[in-house]
């Protein structure tokens, strides 16, 4: 009997050794953060996002509509993200999500940048016009895993600068201000660290006034009040009709 209990402490304590050689005790294999990569994969495909350019891009789409589905899809995966984060702080779709985190904030959270918002919904109808003119902005593929800051640095700086010349041109200063400050937040977020020179934003020969871009998109906002009110007048007008005819 005692041969056969020293035997199986022998045993036991091979095997704790063996643990100890891998890196790991019971207690720690029994708290292992269990990543859930799946549930990320999904989100960030129903948003199609798959770069740092595709995240900021957001912004000249519905804003409204992205800003409900960020709202409520962002909570779904507040778990696996922060499970994967524990794991693996410096992965592609935990950067990502940083990155479209960053977006949400700046772009959909009211009670903490309403000034932003504003000026930002002033400028968004002509920014929307240059929805496709952006697209050559954007920088070449996987650029922001780079392992070379100095070169991810560039190419940000690069996708910064040209988004605020093609801005600036047509939308004005504020416009460019307004989208290239976006553009900071989600590529930091993405990246993990700030690149020195994104802010000195280059020359840019005959600038569209900010004040007519003011002034169209008030106009847009007006025609968009003077068509809702017809409409509205023209279903209250049928039922009216209809009721005389009953």
């Amino acid at each position: 009997m005692s041969n056969f209990q020293n035997m199986r402490e022998f045993i036991f304590l091979v095997f704790i050794i063996y643990l100890q050689k891998m890196g790991m005790t019971t207690a720690q294999q029994s708290c292992e953060v269990n990543c859930n990569e799946d549930k990320l994969i999904s989100f960030l495909a129903g948003i199609e996002v798959l770069s740092p350019e595709s995240i900021f891009n957001l912004a000249i789409t519905n804003l409204d509509s992205i800003c409900s589905q960020l709202t409520e899809n962002l909570k779904s995966i507040e778990k696996p993200f922060n499970d994967c984060k524990t794991k693996d702080s410096r992965g592609l779709y935990i950067s990502l999500i940083r990155g479209v985190q960053a977006f949400h904030k700046r772009i959909c959270c009211t009670d903490t940048n309403t000034g932003y918002i504003k000026k930002f919904y002033t400028v968004h109808p002509c920014l929307f016009e240059l929805r496709q003119d952006f697209e050559g902005c954007n920088g070449p593929a996987d650029w922001h895993e780079e392992p070379e800051n100095r070169k991810v640095c560039k190419t940000y700086k690069n996708i910064v600068d040209c988004y605020y010349i093609k801005s600036a041109k047509v939308c004005g200063k504020q416009a460019a201000i307004a989208m290239t400050k976006l553009i900071e937040d989600v590529i930091e977020n993405v990246l993990g660290y700030s690149c020195k020179g994104v802010n000195s934003f280059p020359y840019v020969k005959d600038v569209m006034p900010d004040k007519y871009i003011e002034k169209l998109s008030s106009s847009k906002v007006d025609a968009l009040s003077v068509a809702t009110s017809v409409i509205t007048a023209g279903v209250i007008f049928n039922i009216l009709s209809i009721l005389d005819f009953f």
